[in-house]
């Protein structure tokens, strides 16, 4: 994700010659930077995860767990209530009244 994101923000640098950040907007409309920071975080976690495995860290094993739950916590639960749908017996999708 990472390359990808430099790859894209490099290109629209050539292609343009000027990027603008004047607001958060801009950085978050950005996908380019979007991948990258999204690219760099995961990198992060994962590495942290893999070493505390490695080394049976407690606190990276920790880090990880928390950052795992807060992201379910964010992206998990707001989509579980907007569900219309629920599931039958053998997994047909009726829309719920």
């Amino acid at each position: 994700m990472i390359g990808i994101g430099l790859y894209t923000f490099v290109d629209k640098w050539q292609a343009t010659g000027l990027l603008r950040f004047e607001t958060v907007y801009d950085i978050i409309l950005n996908i380019s930077l979007v991948l990258i920071i999204a690219g760099g975080v995961i990198f992060l976690v994962s590495f942290a995860g893999c070493v505390g495995a490695l080394r049976e860290n407690t606190c990276l094993l920790k880090f990880v767990s928390i950052f795992r739950r807060s992201n379910l916590l964010l992206i998990g639960l707001p989509h579980r209530k907007s569900s219309k749908t629920t599931t039958k017996k053998y997994g047909e999708i009726q829309a719920s009244e």
